[in-house]
């Protein structure tokens, strides 16, 4: 599972690279929507890949957890999140609205939904516990 990971991730980062590559060299955002779409999907998908193998790796070297499936799905989540946090104040920037204010608020909302994550982690840890 974790060499699968790794590897998706890794194949992941090199295509969306070259994907975001492209759309910075060659397409112009004012060749209309697609162009902008790309741009923002495109770099989502390599933050995303990037942060997962870097936090993956991370997490392996400190916790040295046994269970690398639980890992995976932390790493991918919090790269997720991430990348939807540089992805929404590029936007906001791109309009002309970011304010430091903004960006407190935007970080603030993605940390409460990873606490959001991890408390009902654990109430479902509780509940399957509660059955034994």
């Amino acid at each position: 599972m974790q060499k699968q990971f790794t590897k998706i991730m890794v194949f992941g980062f090199i295509l969306f690279g070259v994907i975001f590559a492209f759309t910075l060299l060659k397409l112009n955002p004012g060749q209309g929507l697609f162009a902008i779409i790309t741009f923002y999907v495109s770099l989502t998908l390599t933050v995303t890949c990037l942060a997962s193998l870097v936090s993956f790796s991370a997490r392996r070297k400190v916790t040295n957890n046994e269970l690398y499936f639980a890992n995976i799905k932390v790493s991918f989540r919090q790269a997720l999140l991430l990348a939807i946090f540089i992805d929404m104040t590029l936007f906001i920037a791109s309009i002309n609205l970011l304010t430091w204010w903004d960006i407190v608020l935007l970080a603030l909302s993605l940390i409460l939904l990873e606490l959001y994550f991890e408390s009902n982690k654990i109430k479902t840890i509780d509940n399957s516990s509660q059955g034994l």
